[in-house]
């Protein structure tokens, strides 16, 4: 098992897709990688899991 240490830059920003409902989308550039969340922590977990899947393939 591989260990990464490696810092990425993250850009979020929020959706609103119908009235009331919101998204929250989490994109790390470095990887070409993007996810998506209900709430901004969500988001961010679901990027580190397809960043983390992302790096398994490489």
């Amino acid at each position: 098992m591989r260990v990464y240490l490696i810092v990425f830059f993250i850009i979020m920003k929020q959706i609103n897709r119908k009235k009331g409902d919101k998204m929250y989308v989490a994109v790390c550039p470095e990887l070409d990688v993007v996810s998506q969340g209900s709430t901004v922590e969500s988001a961010l977990d679901n990027l580190k899991e397809a960043a983390e899947l992302f790096i398994e393939e490489m």
